[in-house]
């Protein structure tokens, strides 16, 4: 759908869409690197290794050598978090925030569980059971895990976020970020522990 230029007004700030994402833990090197056959470039070999990203000297000069690593990539909702003239313009990138479940083991973690929920958690924003069409059970939104990806990398629209929900990750962002102006509400404060026991 969003492969089509045409679909792109229904991108919206604060709107969930399933994305076709990659796994951030396949960017930790080693890397799977691919090297093509000779005669065929969509044909090769994979390797696990740190590899070697030093300049090459060609056509008189030094310059960066493109190399091709292959990543996992698998649906998982995203929230966007572009400005909407971004979002609905002719430019083909977007900025999203991913969305991921919270497991029973998240939920005996007290100390996790309880400032997440609190809205005190540094970096993740709770989404309540249900709380628009795509988030069918506990989940929270990673705004350290903030990256571009192409339109056409979102798959399916979903609901939209509840304004206060979308407000609360706008803080969480600048806090990350350490930007704007910072919002002193004891209850609301990323509690700075929680960095030393993410979860």
């Amino acid at each position: 759908m969003f492969r089509d230029k045409d679909n792109w007004f229904f991108i919206e700030r604060g709107k969930v869409f399933q994305a076709a994402m990659y796994y951030l833990s396949d960017t930790k090197r080693p890397l799977s690197f691919f090297i093509p056959d000779n005669d065929d470039k969509y044909r090769g070999t994979i390797f696990g290794m740190d590899g070697d990203f030093s300049p090459e000297f060609k056509d008189g000069k030094y310059s960066a050598k493109e190399h091709e690593v292959i990543f996992k990539i698998k649906p998982r909702p995203v929230v966007i978090v572009s400005n909407d003239t971004n979002n609905q313009s002719d430019y083909e990138y977007v900025q999203i925030a991913p969305i991921m479940g919270l497991s029973e083991d998240d939920k005996q973690n007290g100390q996790f569980y309880t400032e997440l929920k609190e809205d005190r958690h540094p970096l993740f924003v709770f989404l309540p059971e249900n709380c628009t069409k795509g988030i069918s059970k506990e989940s929270y939104i990673d705004v350290s895990e903030l990256t571009s990806i192409h339109k056409s990398l979102l798959l399916k629209m979903e609901g939209k976020l509840p304004n206060e929900r979308i407000e609360m990750t706008e803080q969480r962002i600048l806090d990350w970020l350490d930007i704007g102006e910072k919002v002193e509400d004891d209850e609301t404060t990323p509690n700075s522990n929680s960095f030393e026991n993410m979860k």
